[in-house]
């Protein structure tokens, strides 16, 4: 063992050896907790486009329900002119009835 101004070399070669052994391994680790989350970021994206694109069809979806509401609303008032229309006639119907039988 040499001694360079009073500390062993090889004492020292050992201990920061080990730490650099040390360091080494906390940086893989760190590496790995940073391909995870980088691989969980591309998997949000993804999964935050696929939501957007689900929003888009219920959007969709949406406005066509809405549109077929608004063309039952339509046939529904249709209908009813119609029935008032029908009962106008009835009664006219009735109306001319009664006035054929008092003459």
């Amino acid at each position: 063992m040499k001694l360079f101004g009073g500390i062993d070399t090889e004492a020292l070669k050992q201990h920061f050896g080990k730490k650099i052994t040390e360091l080494e391994e906390e940086k893989r680790i760190v590496q790995q907790q940073r391909d995870r989350l980088l691989a969980e970021v591309e998997n949000l994206a993804n999964s935050d486009g696929h939501t957007h694109k689900m929003q888009d069809n219920h959007g969709q979806k949406v406005k066509g329900l809405e549109a077929q509401i608004l063309d039952l609303k339509k046939k529904q008032e249709s209908q009813v002119q119609l029935l008032k229309q029908k009962q106008k006639s009835d009664l006219t119907k009735q109306s001319a009835c009664k006035l054929k039988y008092s003459i």
